[in-house]
């Protein structure tokens, strides 16, 4: 997938369907956005811990689970405390302004009938 291409070999966020956060060096994709991930690790919220992360090492992803990828500034993640990553700043977006893909594999704008917000890690975090 060429859009993609440009975050071969940097470290990536993806989130997926079920609500799993995984971040790893992306080492492929294809038209399809299935993605192989190495040195991936999942962050997991815990009540009495926060954040927790697991090792998952290299992970295949396949693409219709893939809701969100993008670049991470490995300078500022380090730099961020752990425990504080679950509670990353967020600003409210309109959720009828969805970006989806289609069969065909193109993005395209979707309305959503509600006006409710929905919480979005701002993006530069994945740049």
């Amino acid at each position: 997938m060429d859009q993609l291409a440009k975050y071969l070999n940097n470290t990536v966020a993806v989130v997926t369907v079920d609500g799993r956060y995984i971040m790893g060096v992306l080492e492929g994709s294809d038209q399809h956005t299935n993605l192989i991930i190495r040195d991936c690790t999942e962050n997991k919220y815990d009540p009495e811990q926060g954040v927790v992360q697991e090792r998952l090492g290299l992970q295949i992803l396949r693409g219709n689970n893939v809701v969100f990828i993008g670049e991470i500034d490995d300078f500022l993640f380090v730099n961020m405390k752990i425990n504080r990553r679950s509670q990353y700043p967020s600003k409210n977006v309109p959720s009828n302004s969805i970006l989806t893909q289609n069969s065909n594999g193109q993005y395209i704008s979707k309305e959503h009938p509600t006006n409710e917000m929905c919480s979005m890690v701002p993006n530069t975090l994945f740049q």
